[in-house]
């Protein structure tokens, strides 16, 4: 890359560092990790995770490519982060809006915690407090978009929580 280039959110190519921000943001909130990371019945009783042990979430329980790993002896609950669905502002064309889309997935079987609540929400819950009408460096100012219900397989489901920002074109 030229040192003179201008790197903006509007060129594709800084795509994989946001998303590396993103992801970053999720690292330190203890309770979204112990959620993902410990699948019993109460996974926020357990000690805040080390740092290797958030360094070793990475590519496991938060991914950043678009796939879920084909086996998954351990069980594990996930979120997924993907830049999705560039448009162009229909009444602005100088502007084009992003989604950032997290997929939460869990194990249908580890979704009920203390008997009072169900896992995915919780996640929801952390992702919302993290990324709703927060400014992200180099993304900008996201907005709540929509939350969908999400069915991977007959063993995995959960939720797809979308943010959306606008950018120059």
């Amino acid at each position: 890359m030229d040192k003179g280039k201008i790197q903006t959110q509007r060129r594709f190519e800084v795509m994989g560092e946001d998303i590396f921000k993103i992801v970053d943001r999720i690292q330190h909130n203890q309770t979204i990790l112990k959620l993902l990371k410990f699948s019993d019945s109460n996974p926020l009783a357990h000690e805040d995770l080390t740092q290797q042990e958030i360094d070793e979430m990475l590519h496991k329980n938060l991914l950043i490519v678009p796939k879920l790993p084909d086996e998954d002896e351990d069980k594990n609950c996930y979120i997924v982060v993907i830049l999705d669905k560039y448009d162009v502002d229909p009444v602005n064309s100088d502007f084009k809006s992003v989604i950032i889309r997290f997929d939460v997935v869990c194990p249908f079987d580890k979704w009920i915690i203390n008997g009072k609540t169900l896992r995915p929400y919780l996640i929801l819950n952390e992702l919302d407090k993290i990324f709703n009408e927060k400014k992200l460096a180099g993304i900008g100012n996201l907005r709540f978009v929509e939350c969908n219900r999400l069915v991977v397989s007959p063993y995995l489901g959960g939720y797809t929580i979308n943010y959306g920002h606008f950018e120059f074109n």
